[in-house]
């Protein structure tokens, strides 16, 4: 009989061969690729079959070992694009920030920084809040001065420039 001509390696490849081409089948795969399936499948066998155990242990081995490596090159090369995408977007932020400063709607922006509050800017912004209570409470110092200095500029010389 033939099948006691045949090693457990063979029977075991051949029994995978067979679960291969069923599900094949099952999963409504051309005739074509079924047949690619049973060739590569008795191959694969026929090769593995003859094998002695201490070479498939070896081939088990590296495959396990070539697996690993690809596995941890995937990760390292996921790991650069997503350092290279989230470097690519912050270079377009920053480049988008430098274009809305350049805008002319901030042409005439002052930063706080250059701001100086004066004592008589203060005490000309308390007594017009002083005149008006409540009117002026949304406005600092500084712009109350400015805004009321643009209507009535004879007060100008009350203020240093």
């Amino acid at each position: 009989m033939v099948s006691d001509t045949i090693n457990r390696r063979y029977k075991f490849g051949f029994f995978l061969t067979l679960v291969a081409v069923g599900l094949c089948l099952l999963f409504d795969a051309s005739l074509k690729q079924t047949a690619g399936a049973l060739i590569l499948g008795v191959s694969a066998a026929l090769l593995l079959g003859g094998l002695s155990v201490r070479t498939l242990q070896i081939i088990g081995c590296l495959i396990i070992l070539a697996s690993g490596v690809a596995i941890v090159a995937v990760a390292i090369s996921n790991w650069r694009d997503a350092n290279e995408q989230a470097a690519h977007e912050y270079e377009n932020a920053i480049l988008d920030l430098k274009d809305a400063i350049a805008s002319p709607e901030w042409s005439n922006f002052r930063p706080i920084t250059s701001v100086k509050l004066d004592p008589l800017v203060s005490a000309f912004a308390a007594l017009i809040r002083t005149k008006f209570p409540g009117a002026y409470d949304d406005l600092s110092d500084d712009e109350l001065a400015r805004k009321t200095l643009a209507k009535y500029p004879q007060y100008a010389d009350l203020l240093p420039t």
